[in-house]
């Protein structure tokens, strides 16, 4: 039986790990994975940075917003927290979209803040919605409204900062129109947010599509959801988003993909090109 040459070797361990290459870069490169880590603290019952040091965070650029989004869960309730460095103060609307079978197609379930600012009095108020399939339409859930949002303000170091928050259930008696999910830690929903400046007539979108098309979910962030067994808080960095550049740049499109923690994947790559060609090259050996 005819030997291979190294030369066959060698070609053919390219061309494998050529292949690893072409087909992993694209999906490690274009996808934000937001890990949902478990809830000990709840919030609004320490300072801002204590009620989200245990969760799953990831930074964020939009209009002229920075900012982090934070993501927490427990056995009951998901808890989303949007802080922004700045103190808001013009009439906007911050909503959350859900792909809540994460089938990376349409938005189904949508959570909004609405700010407002008349005669420089601060107030907020906060809406359920839903998407229908391929309707950019967010329509008001006329069911009971079953999840709080609160907004707070803080500064640290003479730098303002805004905190939107949101408790919303995994589990309610709105089966059309609510998340409903049994069983978190074996679950991976979309999530996505928009903010609209009204009276400028400004929209943009975090991981949505272009306006009109945020509710398209294509271009979502996953969350992973921890269990029951991750009880312990996770240990982080307590360090706030330094203060924001300043920038007149406007966006309406999904944003880039910037923020995707891609530097460990070329190491993974190289890991995986020296084993297939060391398993090669014993292949090789012993036929020799």
């Amino acid at each position: 039986m005819k030997q291979p040459s190294m030369k066959h070797v060698w070609g053919n361990s390219f061309v494998i790990c050529l292949s690893i290459g072409i087909i992993l870069t694209p999906v490690l490169g274009n996808t934000i994975y937001i890990n949902s880590y478990w809830n000990t603290y709840d919030f609004g019952s320490n300072s801002v940075t204590v009620d989200w040091s245990e969760a799953g965070k990831v930074d964020f650029t939009l209009l002229n917003f920075t900012g982090s989004l934070y993501v927490k869960n427990d056995e009951t309730y998901m808890f989303v927290g949007i802080m922004v460095t700045e103190r808001l103060s013009e009439n906007m609307t911050w909503r959350l979209n859900f792909d809540v079978d994460s089938d990376r197609i349409w938005a189904e379930d949508a959570k909004e803040i609405i700010i407002y600012n008349i005669s420089n009095t601060f107030s907020f108020n906060y809406s359920d919605k839903f998407y229908l399939q391929n309707d950019p339409t967010a329509y008001t859930d006329l069911n009971e409204r079953n999840f709080y949002a609160a907004v707070r303000f803080f500064s640290v170091f003479d730098t303002e900062y805004s905190m939107l928050e949101f408790r919303i259930p995994f589990q309610s008696s709105d089966l059309l129109y609510d998340l409903q999910i049994l069983d978190p830690d074996t679950y991976i929903i979309g999530l996505s947010f928009d903010v609209f400046l009204t009276d400028l007539a400004i929209q943009a979108s975090w991981k949505g599509g272009t306006y009109p098309q945020f509710a398209n979910a294509s271009y979502y962030a996953p969350v992973i959801f921890a269990g029951p067994q991750d009880r312990k808080r996770p240990i982080f960095e307590e360090e706030l988003p330094p203060p924001p550049e300043t920038t007149t740049a406007l966006t309406t499109g999904p944003p880039e993909d910037k923020y995707a923690g891609a530097s460990s994947y070329p190491a993974v790559i190289g890991i995986i090109t020296i084993i297939l060609f060391a398993l090669v090259q014993r292949k090789w050996r012993k036929r020799k």
